[in-house]
């Protein structure tokens, strides 16, 4: 199980209110906002980030210590963080596991809504849905073209793209992942200042972290860039637009 942020009472109030809106659009697990931040800010320290960097920019995104050292135990025992005692603090990086993990999704979450697979091929079998496919009902799959060779017994079909059925839609995307899209996108047009002028390092860190941490939920799944492909004037594909206009406008930076 993760550690929400209601789990240990770790709940504080950020200064800035895009932090907040960011952090009700889904639940945030300490933990895996955590990997969040390696993936995105290591590069800027040379791969490392020290406990007290750590605390300012989780405080900044309005969660408490306790709840980042729970989480940092977890990664720990996990094998996807290691530590290294400095001082009165410790330094903590990635560990092979950890940095393997990262480089396997980082072109998923960083690339634009054009970047994605573009040619999809629909299946048709009795036999199991080959891994990497989008399950549909009825023994029917979809995956990209080019993909390895479907299992023996599948009708591979090029697919025409017309008007999408709302029950195929939802086969590919759960509402509820369509929603977090609308969410994200309502809150990234509604910041009124350029956000690479407001706050200080942390806030505009945590502000960076929150939302790629909510975009992740939707760029590692596949029926995300299905969807794009689908509908490229649609709310997802705006999103993945809106996600990287602002991740430009607050370029990873080191931490003081």
């Amino acid at each position: 199980m993760g550690v929400s942020m209601r789990d240990v009472g770790d709940i504080l109030h950020p200064a800035c209110p895009t932090i907040s809106r960011l952090k009700e659009i889904g639940p945030v697990k300490v933990w895996s906002l955590l990997v969040t931040v390696f993936g995105d800010l290591a590069s800027a320290h040379d791969g490392h980030l020290s406990g007290a960097q750590l605390t300012r920019l989780f405080e900044a995104m309005g969660i408490r210590g306790e709840a980042l050292r729970v989480a940092l135990h977890r990664l720990r025992k996990e094998g996807w963080i290691i530590s290294e005692r400095r001082g009165r603090t410790s330094d903590y990086s990635m560990s092979a596991k950890g940095l393997w993990e990262t480089a396997a999704a980082r072109a998923r979450v960083y690339r634009g809504p054009d970047e994605g697979p573009c040619r999809w091929h629909l299946l048709l079998t009795r036999g199991a849905v080959p891994e990497g496919a989008i399950r549909l009902r009825n023994g029917a799959a979809l995956r990209p073209a080019g993909s390895p060779p479907a299992c023996p017994d599948a009708w591979v079909i090029p697919m025409s793209v017309g008007e999408v059925p709302e029950w195929v839609a939802e086969d590919i995307l759960p509402r509820g992942l369509t929603d977090v899209a609308t969410d994200l996108v309502a809150v990234l047009q509604s910041r009124d200042d350029p956000p690479s002028q407001v706050g200080g390092p942390y806030q505009r860190m945590a502000e960076r972290i929150l939302i790629l941490h909510q975009w992740r939920r939707l760029a590692l799944r596949e029926g995300t860039w299905l969807m794009m492909s689908l509908q490229p004037e649609g709310v997802v594909a705006q999103c993945c637009t809106a996600v990287q206009r602002a991740l430009a406008d607050m370029p990873v930076a080191a931490l003081p």
